[in-house]
């Protein structure tokens, strides 16, 4: 409805959309999957919920996103120009199209005042919700994340893409 209403017109519309470490955002998100749809794996060790993140998420979602969305529907190319790391965000732009993208890392202060600034809305303040602390699967995620290791050839396959290597710093990479 919002492509019909919006874009096959050229309606003039901003998008905002956030860049995270590709790692980082699927091991978020298969966590917030797996319990809202794999409830009864809430008692499988951390080897079981691993392998089941290995062999289960569809890993590739973050690496294509930008080319299935926002290329695809509003020819808007996130990787046309250098992303600046030290900012943490850009701003593009296709005819009636605007796209924010933001490193989810920045500040909330930071991310409050570049949203604030692209929408033309200064009293535009982020509030948290939908954190993976409040969550019920809080403790096994903070477990995954701090214990955990991943293969190197998924580190590999997702650090050296295309995706990471512009949105994260050869820093964070390494």
């Amino acid at each position: 409805e919002l492509y019909r209403e919006i874009v096959e017109p050229g309606r003039r519309a901003k998008f905002i959309s956030l860049a995270r470490n590709p790692v980082d955002r699927n091991v978020s998100a298969f966590f917030f999957n797996y319990v809202t749809e794999k409830d009864s794996r809430e008692y499988l060790s951390l080897q079981e919920v691993r392998d089941s993140f290995l062999s289960e998420y569809p890993h590739e979602v973050p690496l294509m996103w930008f080319d299935r969305e926002p290329k695809a529907t509003l020819k808007i190319d996130v990787y046309s120009k250098n992303f600046p790391s030290e900012r943490r965000y850009i701003e593009l732009q296709n005819g009636p199209f605007k796209l924010l993208v933001l490193r989810t890392e920045l500040s909330d202060h930071r991310k409050t005042k570049a949203i604030g600034q692209f929408l033309g809305v200064p009293s535009f303040e982020i509030q948290r919700r939908n954190t993976g602390k409040s969550k019920d699967y809080a403790d096994l995620y903070d477990q995954f994340k701090r214990k955990v290791s991943l293969p190197d050839s998924y580190m590999d396959w997702m650090l050296q893409s295309e995706y990471a290597k512009h949105f994260c710093t050869a820093e964070e990479i390494d």
